[in-house]
């Protein structure tokens, strides 16, 4: 959300255009005041602003709710008012040559899945649906292969001391259900080999 600029006085609005080169070529006028993070910046009667929004500020008008100021050109350091474009934050993104903007345009992912329904994360990449899914279903496979349930609440240092317990006798199906939370049928599957085939009973 944009903060109105409020009647800057005449000397103020002097030292704001004093900062600005016009003749920098290509038609940018070229910020020479302080600059952070590749953008100028500029206070004016107390409040501080990127020099390209306090520009468009002063000779556009306010920048409408929800949207932030595109570089047609590029150039960062540039306050042109006809070089800069009110566009969503999203749209500049996608406008932009960062690995997320160059991401963004993709259609496809590495896999050649749709990228139409990928979920988006807090920093702005996209996630392939299909992949994920594709991941989860590989990892359940190779669970079951292993002989590991798909809840499995045990570590396999739990395992082995299961099977030594019942194999020993100390223990049975049912006091094992009891003392790590899993279910007689677990504890007799894990006694057999039909589950956690991967863990070996050790001495």
């Amino acid at each position: 959300m944009s903060r109105e600029l409020i009647a800057l006085s005449e000397a103020t609005t002097r030292r704001f255009w004093s900062l600005v080169d016009q003749n920098a070529g290509n038609g940018c006028w070229e910020w020479r005041g302080y600059q952070n993070l590749g953008y100028g910046r500029v206070r004016l009667d107390g409040t501080t602003y990127r020099a390209h929004r306090a520009s468009y500020m002063l000779t556009r008008g306010e920048i409408p709710n929800g949207l932030v100021l595109d570089h047609l050109c590029r150039n960062k350091l540039c306050v042109n008012p006809d070089h800069l474009e009110p566009v969503t934050n999203r749209e500049n993104v996608i406008r932009g040559t960062s690995p997320i903007a160059h991401q963004a345009k993709q259609t496809e992912c590495k896999r050649g899945h749709s990228l139409a329904d990928a979920w988006v994360s807090a920093r702005g990449y996209r996630h392939c649906r299909s992949c994920r899914l594709e991941r989860a279903a590989a990892r359940m496979a190779e669970r079951r292969r292993l002989g590991i349930p798909p809840l499995a609440k045990l570590t396999p240092s739990d395992v082995q001391v299961i099977r030594k317990a019942l194999a020993s006798g100390e223990a049975t199906t049912a006091s094992i259900a009891r003392e790590f939370g899993v279910s007689q049928a677990t504890a007799a599957g894990i006694r057999a080999g039909r589950l956690w085939k991967h863990v070996a009973l050790t001495d």
